[in-house]
């Protein structure tokens, strides 16, 4: 298995975890803003939010992690 195809396999499946996690904290943020929140200082909702963007977050990094495996050339020994 070459490095390359390695690091690819990697961050995609890194990519869906990312997305996953994007994925559960917007369905609780959803469902928390239809059906109301009766935590303390709307804790669940905020908890909610910052998953969000914590995910989002993660996920633009792993994303970026990506564009030097298109562009750079794995290291060889010279001849």
């Amino acid at each position: 298995l070459a490095l390359e195809t390695f690091l690819l396999l990697l961050t995609g499946a890194l990519t869906a975890i990312g997305v996953a996690a994007l994925a559960a904290s917007l369905r609780c943020l959803r469902k928390l803003k239809r059906a109301g929140d009766d935590t303390p200082a709307r804790r669940a909702t905020w908890m909610a939010l910052a998953g969000v963007l914590v995910s989002a977050l993660f996920l633009l990094s792993i994303a970026v992690g990506y564009i030097p495996l298109f562009f750079l050339e794995s290291c060889v020994t010279s001849p």
